[in-house]
C-alpha cells in the first residue's frame, strides 16, 4: 500500500528548491547553472529531484509564480489606504525597500534578461504583467468612482507611468542607496503631479 503525500511536506520541499535555485541563478544565471549543481546544492538526487521539478523551465515558471505573488501583494498597500495617493506612494516605497534584497533582485533581473531570449519566460512574464497592470488600473477605478481621482484621468496611462516609475526604482535602489525621507518626497510629488489634487 502506498504511503499517504503529505502535501506540507512536499510543498516545503519545493519552496527549498526554488529558494536555492533562485540563489544559483542569482548568482551565476540560468544557462551556467546546470541541473547537477542545483542536485547538490538542495542534496537530492536526480530522480528524487524531478519528482518536484521535471525541467530547468518548470523551476523558471515557479520562480516567476514567486514573483506574480509578490508583485500582487504590493497593491495591498493601495486597497487599504484610506487615500489612493498615499498608498501609491507606500506602493513605490516598497517596491524601493524590496529591491535592497540582492539576491532577490539579482534574480528578477535575469528573469528579465532570460523572458528577453525565451519566448516561453517573455510569456510567463507578460501574464504577470498585465495581471498587474489590470488590478492597479481597477483600484484606480474604484478610487475615482468614490471621487479621490478626476474623472478626466486616462487610469491605463497613469498606471503605466507608475510601474514604470516601480520598476526603475528597483533598477536604482539595487545599484546604488538613495535617502529614504528624500525619496519619499519625490515620489509624493510624483504621484501628486499624475493624478492631480493636494499635497500629500
Amino acid at each position: 500500500m502506498a504511503r499517504p503525500i503529505n502535501h506540507a511536506a512536499r510543498a516545503a520541499q519545493r519552496q527549498t528548491i526554488l529558494n536555492v535555485s533562485g540563489e544559483l541563478f542569482a548568482k551565476q544565471g540560468f544557462h551556467q547553472t546546470g541541473m547537477a549543481a542545483i542536485c547538490k546544492a538542495v542534496s537530492m538526487s536526480p530522480g528524487a529531484f524531478y519528482r518536484y521539478f521535471g525541467s530547468k523551465a518548470e523551476l523558471i515558471e515557479g520562480i516567476v509564480t514567486a514573483e506574480r505573488a509578490e508583485a500582487l501583494a504590493l497593491l495591498d498597500s493601495l486597497q487599504e489606504a484610506s487615500d489612493v495617493r498615499a498608498g501609491l506612494v507606500e506602493m513605490l516605497m516598497m517596491c524601493a525597500a524590496e529591491a535592497q534584497d540582492k539576491v532577490a533582485m539579482a534574480l528578477s533581473l535575469e528573469v528579465a534578461a532570460e523572458a528577453a531570449r525565451n519566448p516561453i519566460v517573455r510569456q510567463m512574464v507578460a501574464r504577470v504583467y498585465i495581471e498587474f497592470m489590470d488590478r492597479l488600473v481597477a483600484g484606480l477605478v474604484d478610487a475615482q468612482r468614490g471621487g479621490q481621482l478626476g474623472a478626466a484621468l486616462d487610469l491605463p496611462s497613469v498606471a503605466a507611468v507608475l510601474v514604470a516609475t516601480a520598476e526603475g526604482l528597483s533598477v536604482s535602489m539595487f545599484v546604488g542607496q538613495v535617502d529614504e525621507d528624500a525619496l519619499r518626497l519625490r515620489l509624493h510629488g510624483l504621484v501628486v503631479g499624475l493624478l492631480g489634487g493636494r499635497t500629500l
